[in-house]
């Protein structure tokens, strides 16, 4: 921030510019492209309004990911920390959403394949 101290900017500022220049190329055209193929290949109702409220989930989703990663990096300075609690944040997620692999195999177990 040295910016910040010799008045080049102010810090809203430059976050606002981090917020914009992350939030549309990194999760907006992604989400973009992610949500019109999917939502195709699923065959859902050709609705325009449907389609939005489809679109939307996904790209709050990607946002809400990726704030938690902002703020996990804000509270933890030291990268190592930060990169190894970033790490068991998404394992939990992925063992209480339901998509791990283990509950794959029992679901493929169970119904006798």
């Amino acid at each position: 921030m040295k910016e910040n101290a010799s008045g080049y900017y102010r810090v809203s500022t430059f976050f606002i510019a981090k917020l914009i220049c992350d939030l549309l190329p990194m999760r907006l055209v992604p989400s973009i492209i992610y949500s019109s193929i999917t939502y195709l290949m699923a065959g859902f109702q050709l609705s325009t309004n449907r389609f939005l409220i489809y679109f939307l989930t996904i790209f709050m989703s990607t946002v809400f990911g990726s704030s938690i990663c902002f703020f996990v990096a804000s509270c933890i300075p030291i990268f190592g920390r930060n990169f190894n609690s970033s790490l068991v944040k998404k394992i939990l997620f992925i063992c209480f959403s339901g998509f791990s692999y283990h509950s794959c195999i029992c679901i493929c177990f169970n119904d006798g394949f």
